[in-house]
């Protein structure tokens, strides 16, 4: 009472989303854009308190919840803080970001945070020890960068149904397999996650969809991609997007390079068989099986596989156009219509072979 901070008089406070009550669930994120003194500077402690005070006064109201994500902005820079209710508040504090770049770290935090439905990325007790500002790799949902553990990523998702699905699949994998087999085979490897995040081991170099071009590598070397796809689907996964963009390189010590298995968001179990036409990789990658709706198979996975190999050094059909992409795959000549073929005979060994083969 009487205080001009918590009673919102104070000036530049932003709430997410409009609503004004404090009610259950009705306030999901807190931000404040205010000038900084020094750009070169982090924020004084004055300038937290509004923020915070406000992300505790959401923890007391919304009983529910028990972490609240609040960022502090001077436009150029942004600071974020995780307020969690532990029998006590706590406030754990990022580093600054620069938002300047078209496509910094930072943007894509605050993208993520300010997208989530309820976020509370990207400050679980691990990631706030392990961002890093090296940016692997960047889609519509997610950022795969660097972190300051060794031979590990960190992956953001802005959708937290797709760390689901992948925690999920990871988790199996690992039942089934055993860590062992997955490093061996190419396949990611889980180990810790939060709501949104994900620590992610081996750290690779970055996908194979640009790195294949850029270095000049033979398409050959993505062929013991299909003994992983064996091996996931043999465990009772089906990964469903084994685009060369979910391909990532891990760099050995002889030259050569490694293909690694990797983004799970869209995977399932073998008895869901989730149909591609309601998550997972584009119309340019299906099979006619898969176009129609139907329920997902191990062949369609390598279908999806030998359409991204073509993929890398040819231009694909547009993706909007299914009747388009069906008949550009019939009149495909070869050695990609035999390497289809292979596919739809769910023959991965000789798949593999012939995929050795390709320059």
């Amino acid at each position: 009472k009487g205080n001009n901070y918590l009673l919102g008089f104070k000036p530049d406070i932003i709430i997410y989303p409009a609503c004004v009550g404090l009610g259950r669930a009705s306030v999901d994120r807190i931000g404040e854009i205010k000038k900084a003194k020094d750009k070169k500077k982090d924020f004084e402690g004055a300038h937290k308190g509004q923020t915070v005070h406000y992300a505790m006064l959401i923890l007391r109201a919304q009983r529910s919840r028990d972490e609240v994500t609040v960022f502090l902005t001077d436009c150029h820079m942004v600071t974020f803080f995780s307020v969690r209710w532990e029998a006590r508040f706590t406030i754990r504090e990022s580093i600054q970001y620069d938002l300047t770049g078209a496509d910094s770290l930072g943007r894509r935090l605050l993208s993520a945070l300010l997208a989530s439905k309820h976020p509370t990325i990207p400050f679980s007790p691990f990631t706030t020890h392990v961002l890093g500002k090296e940016i692997i790799q960047c889609t519509a949902s997610s950022t795969l960068f660097k972190s300051s553990l060794p031979d590990a990523v960190l992956k953001l998702c802005i959708d937290p149904k797709l760390t689901t699905a992948e925690v999920s699949a990871l988790t199996t994998l690992k039942c089934k397999l055993g860590e062992g087999t997955m490093s061996s085979l190419g396949i990611i490897r889980l180990a810790l996650h939060s709501r949104q995040a994900l620590l992610l081991k081996p750290l690779a170099k970055g996908p194979a969809s640009i790195l294949v071009k850029s270095r000049k590598l033979p398409l050959s070397c993505l062929a013991p991609v299909v003994a992983s796809l064996k091996a996931v689907h043999t465990a009772g996964v089906y990964h469903r997007d084994a685009r060369a963009s979910n391909i990532l390189l891990l760099d050995n010590d002889d030259g050569t390079v490694k293909p690694i298995l990797a983004d799970f968001g869209c995977g399932c179990s073998v008895d869901e068989a989730i149909p591609l036409t309601e998550c997972g990789a584009p119309a340019c990658y299906w099979s006619h099986h898969a176009s129609e709706g139907r329920a997902f198979r191990p062949q369609d996975d390598l279908h999806i596989f030998v359409r991204a190999l073509y993929g890398i050094n040819n231009t694909l059909p547009n993706a909007n156009d299914v009747p388009a992409c069906l008949q550009f795959w019939e009149q495909v000549g070869e050695p990609w219509s035999t390497l289809l073929g292979l596919c739809e005979s769910c023959n991965y060994d000789a798949l593999q072979s012939m995929i050795t083969t390709l320059p």
